[in-house]
């Protein structure tokens, strides 16, 4: 078969292109319906959708626009009025927005819906004009009834007068004769209860007035109407039953209350239009709100139709993905066929081959013997004949190894030797150097007794202290001895501290030490020094600095050693600058610093080993052991503290001591631990 004589590669890049291709297939296919779905969904969302969802507010916006109708309409004042208009009109705007979101789009129900829009808002300002007839009426007639009291109590004020002159007498006696009818006369008596009377006709054309004002039909209008009517003829034909002067009292505020009933603007004619303004403002409530029913018809019609659209697209994507999946249900199984054909051939071919190389690999690999398969001219093949030419490779290999470990072992046997060896030369130099401390101590102790007793007899003759020594040459001599005795003194001092810090035996007696004396005494001590060298000390050291948790003693001792060391190596006419600070951020920090003759970057190591000297001239003009620097770092390291050197040749030397801020005084629970 064609595949048989194909290498290994090229059957494996066969089969899997196969597949690859059938996975390319189904995944264009896949993708193309995925296009096609989002594009269907795309369309919905894009234009159904924002369509309906309009729609749907245009229905509700309208159904709240209707709702406020009886608001306007039972509106009693002008203000009331503006308010609810204002409302309809920012929700009819709120409306006009919504809808003309929908010209845009391509719906045919559009220009209908703009077109009930505006007959709802010209319905609406209709319905506003009408209210504001009808409210308008009101307060007209309002007025009218105001107005109506007030000549009602003239009327009243009028009648009352005329009925008390007649009961005061005021009026001529006698028989004063008023034709009411042929052959009738009325006496005094008769006339004076005809005011009363008028006040009773007065009386009720007032009330048939309020009532017409709250009628609340135009036919119970026109009843009240015709009663005032006979009313006032009435009153009339009372009234001209009086005497001239009693009639001419009364006709006159009568006339003004006929007016109410009678006249241009009387109160039949204010409800009447009150009545109509009222009856065409619910007409128009009515129209309007079918004119809000037939917008919300129209809005609903849009939303259904819209719906009939999504759901037409969804039924076309649907029926799109049924399809698109049986054809990628026929590619999967074609694969699955493919690739299980595929997996049969290659396993029994390539498989069973590969398993017994790698059978008789293991065999090799734990240490025993076995034919490698060989057969073909294809990769296995060549792999199996690399394979043999490997193993002989890794027997040659083991042999060497086996000899470069025996080579090993000697060496390793030597390297322990060694070891020994030196272990054993670090114990003699370790006893050595402690023989070589203790015996410093002792040798310093048995120096300081003579030595003391040297410095006191100088320091007795110095002062004559048992009389005059005769020449005064002994006196310097003394002072000379003095000066060297204590030179000494302090030489076999620092030798025996630095060994005692080498051998671990220096004790710090530490209490809280005030800064401010040391750092003054030392300043102190230091200054003749630096007088007589034509030296100048800045002192740079703020005042109240906080006390110390430290040997007082040793501390001095520091400080007096780097400021001696600057006075030292520093050319007459020099400065020396003495800097103090603590903080508790960085503790306490003490720097001196000169513009002597400097140390050079390769020195700066021996400056701080033990009786190391280094070679200048300066150096040479003053003697000193070296023991200074070294004593001073062991001091400072001893208390927990760093010291550091900054030198260069020619410009000067800063030696800077910084010791922790748990031992400032201000850190009371840090110190206590250290004490």
């Amino acid at each position: 078969m064609v595949l048989v004589s194909l290498s290994v590669k090229n059957r494996l890049i066969l089969s899997f292109g196969g597949a690859a291709a059938a996975t390319v297939l189904a995944s264009a296919l896949g993708i193309f319906a995925f296009v096609q779905s989002w594009a269907a969904l795309d369309h919905i969302t894009q234009s159904h959708l924002p369509v309906a969802a309009t729609a749907y507010q245009i229905a509700q916006q309208t159904e709240a626009i209707a709702a406020t109708a009886p608001t306007l309409l039972t509106s009693r004042a002008q203000t009331q009025r503006l308010t609810a208009a204002n409302r309809i009109a920012d929700q009819m705007n709120w409306l006009g927005e919504l809808i003309a979101r929908l010209e845009g789009s391509e719906v045919e129900a559009v220009a209908g819906i703009v077109r009930k829009r505006d007959q709802l808002f010209a319905t609406f300002k209709s319905l506003d004009k009408m209210v504001q007839a009808r409210i308008a009426a009101k307060i007209e007639k309002q007025e009218a009834i105001h107005a109506l009291t007030v000549s009602f109590h003239a009327f009243q004020d009028a009648t009352n007068e005329a009925g008390a002159e007649f009961a005061s007498g005021q009026a001529a006696p006698g028989i004063i004769e008023h034709r009411l009818t042929p052959g009738h006369k009325l006496h005094d008596a008769h006339i004076a209860q005809i005011a009363p009377m008028a006040r009773v006709l007065g009386k009720a054309i007032q009330t048939n007035l309020l009532a017409a004002a709250n009628a609340p039909t135009p036919f119970g209008l026109k009843n009240l109407r015709n009663e005032f009517q006979v009313i006032a003829k009435r009153a009339e034909a009372e009234i001209s039953e009086l005497p001239g002067k009693a009639a001419a009292r009364i006709s006159k505020p009568f006339q003004d209350l006929k007016r109410f009933g009678s006249g241009d603007e009387n109160m039949f004619n204010l409800r009447e239009r009150e009545l109509k303004a009222a009856a065409a403002a619910e007409r128009m409530v009515y129209a309007y709100n079918q004119n809000g029913k037939s917008l919300v018809f129209a809005a609903n019609v849009l939303i259904q139709a819209a719906q009939d659209e999504i759901e037409t697209a969804t039924q076309e994507s649907r029926e799109n993905l049924k399809l698109y999946g049986w054809i990628l249900a026929a590619i999967a199984a074609f694969c699955v066929l493919g690739a299980v054909g595929l997996a049969l051939y290659i396993g029994r071919d390539i498989g069973g081959r590969l398993v017994a190389l790698q059978r008789s690999m293991a065999i090799h690999a734990s240490g025993g013997t076995h034919k490698i398969p060989s057969g073909g001219n294809d990769e296995i093949t060549r792999m199996a004949e690399a394979l043999k030419g490997f193993i002989s490779t890794i027997e040659q290999r083991e042999d060497e190894l086996r000899h470069a470990r025996d080579a090993l072992k000697k060496k390793v046997v030597e390297i322990q030797l060694s070891k020994r060896r030196l272990r054993e030369a670090k114990e003699e130099a370790e006893l050595s150097n402690r023989s070589k401390s203790e015996f410093l101590a002792n040798m310093s102790h048995e120096l300081r007794t003579p030595l003391n007793a040297i410095i006191g007899f100088s320091e007795l003759t110095q002062n004559q202290a048992f009389g005059p020594v005769g020449d005064e040459k002994y006196i310097d001599y003394a002072k000379d001895i003095n000066d060297s005795g204590h030179h000494l003194l302090q030489l076999i001092n620092d030798i025996l501290d630095l060994s005692k810090i080498e051998a671990g035996k220096l004790d710090l007696y530490e209490s809280f030490v005030d800064l401010d004396e040391v750092v003054l005494s030392s300043m102190t001590i230091i200054k003749e020094r630096a007088d007589s060298g034509n030296l100048k000390v800045v002192s740079k050291v703020p005042h109240n600095l906080p006390t110390l948790y430290a040997d007082g003693l040793k501390l001095k001792q520091i400080l007096l050693n780097l400021l001696s060391n600057a006075v030292k190596f520093t050319q007459p006419g020099g400065t020396i600058e003495l800097t103090v600070s603590a903080t508790p951020e960085h503790g306490l920090t003490m720097r001196v610093s000169d513009n002597g003759i400097g140390i050079a970057k390769e020195n700066l190591s021996k400056v701080i080993a033990p009786f190391a000297q280094v070679d200048s001239t300066l150096s040479r003009a003053y003697e000193g052991t070296g023991l200074g620097l070294p004593l001073t770092k062991a001091l400072v390291e001893m208390h927990g503290g760093t010291l550091d050197i900054e030198s260069e040749t020619g410009v000067g030397t800063a030696v800077t001591v910084q010791l922790p801020s748990e031992r400032l005084g201000g850190f009371a629970d840090s110190v206590s631990s250290l004490a």
